[in-house]
């Protein structure tokens, strides 16, 4: 099953704008979806709006943030301010290689307060109701030192002489997307064996943010539109190759190099969590289908993974097939059968009589009897028990799993209080031949309550009645 995603109406309307030909700074006017649209609207004094009078102290300080960013920004961030709101910002990260994060996109809005830079910006994360990290919030909110909402050592918080934005979006970038983002939790470092729980919680991670790449193809934020799609288009492939290889086993999450390869320290086989394959297959589809409308060529990749499944069904159909097979053998249990109840030429009911009589027998410790007053019975709708005459039960006594509420008859599976059929729960001396002692039955197989000594199969029983 292939899907061809790149239909020709669709292939007009995606620029052709490769990641590199997107500017990491720039200035724009279009600010109708910023999370801060709506902030900053009254902040006025004699002079007029802090952020319109040039000459204001806070309208200089942002016009040099704004050189900052335009000169510095590392290659993996992208920064756009607006012209008619400079007290507003946004800028998109690349997850870097080597983490969960690789290949994602994540978008925070910034908004300079009125007093800046006494105070820092606030900032808010497009988390589309996601929480993959410590420090970023479902709500948005941003989690860190820098930030003043997080108490931190003083050097790690907002310097109004030193700190800058570039500062902000470096410390995101390095310390809040990083390989192992479970250890962001505070204090959680200082717990002995957590390395298995940060790898369960690297894969979560990588889950939500292909659902965050869907969500952004599906709801770009504005002036990023170019940069959103020529990203995806140009990664599509290492994205879809690496969940391949996560699902698989082939490597683990975030190993992966810059160039999107798999990282050769995870080449061996690693161990895959059933949670983690269930999800990965849920929304690979949708994955490959959103990445395909960016004019990605990925006609293969659905079809290739439809193919690893299939096969590997059938191989576990097949081992279940295998496994059911050598645990279940009738000559192997009929031969045991005879030898333990001998070559007797007596009927099976005669048989399994003298087996339950029997005061001692070789393979199993002796059956004890617990005198009551009340007659021998199985049931009330079951006959005695007697030396011609044995009634199996599975319906009227001793359900498999046995339940308290079943009366009489011969109980074939069960143990401690709730076990089928027997001892006064029952309402009778009845033989309960998997499970025994005091609180199942008043014949019990061994010493132990619920018969933790030995335990008769059910099959054995059913052997037992047939002519061997």
């Amino acid at each position: 099953m292939a899907v061809c995603a790149n239909s020709g109406t669709q292939n007009e309307e995606i620029k052709e704008v490769t990641t590199k030909q997107f500017r990491r700074f720039d200035v724009v006017t279009d600010d109708s979806d910023h999370l801060y649209r709506n902030h900053n609207q009254t902040n006025k004094n004699k002079d007029g709006d802090y952020f319109t009078n040039a000459s204001s102290g806070v309208h200089k300080k942002i016009m040099k943030e704004w050189k900052v960013l335009e000169e510095n920004l590392p290659e993996l961030i992208y920064v756009r301010v607006y012209e008619r709101r400079i007290d507003l910002l946004r800028a998109a990260i690349v997850g870097p290689a080597g983490t969960p994060y690789h290949d994602g996109l994540f978008f925070f809005d910034l908004a300079f307060p009125p007093d800046y830079p006494s105070s820092p910006p606030q900032v808010r994360y497009w988390s589309f109701g996601l929480r993959l990290n410590p420090n970023l919030y479902t709500n948005g909110l941003v989690c860190l030192s820098l930030l003043n909402t997080w108490h931190g050592k003083k050097n790690e918080r907002w310097n109004p002489s030193e700190s800058t934005v570039l500062q902000l979006l470096l410390s995101v970038q390095g310390l809040v997307l990083n390989e192992k983002p479970y250890f962001n939790i505070p204090g959680i470092a200082a717990f002995p064996g957590q390395g298995k729980k940060s790898m369960a919680y690297n894969d979560n991670v990588f889950i939500l943010s292909c659902k965050t790449m869907v969500y952004l193809l599906r709801r770009t934020p504005k002036n990023f539109e170019d940069l959103v799609h020529s990203h995806f288009r140009d990664r599509a492939h290492d994205i879809l190759t690496a969940c391949n290889a996560f699902m698989d086993g082939r490597a683990r999450v975030g190993h992966t190099t810059d160039n999107g390869s798999i990282s050769s320290s995870s080449w061996s086989s690693v161990s895959v969590s059933s949670k983690f394959k269930a999800a990965m297959k849920s929304w690979y589809p949708q994955m490959v289908v959103a990445l395909g409308r960016t004019g990605a060529s990925l006609e293969s990749f659905l079809e290739l993974r439809v193919e690893k499944e299939t096969a590997l069904s059938k191989q576990v159909k097949k081992e279940k097939n295998k496994s059911k097979t050598a645990s279940f053998n009738p000559l192997v249990i009929k031969k045991w059968v005879k030898k333990v109840i001998g070559e007797s030429h007596s009927s099976p009911r005669s048989k399994l009589t003298q087996f339950l009589t029997s005061p001692q027998h070789t393979s199993f410790p002796s059956f004890s009897h617990r005198p009551t007053s009340r007659p021998h019975r199985i049931s009330h709708h079951h006959k005695r028990i007697t030396s011609e005459n044995i009634t199996l039960s599975t319906g009227g006594g001793g359900d498999v799993g046995g339940r308290r509420d079943v009366a009489g008859g011969v109980g074939l599976d069960g143990g401690g209080e709730d076990a089928g059929g027997g001892g006064d729960a029952a309402g009778g001396d009845d033989v309960v031949l998997v499970g025994g002692g005091d609180a199942a039955s008043d014949v019990g197989i061994g010493d132990a309550p619920g018969g933790a000594d030995d335990i008769v199969s059910p099959v054995l029983l059913l052997f037992l009645c047939l002519d061997l």
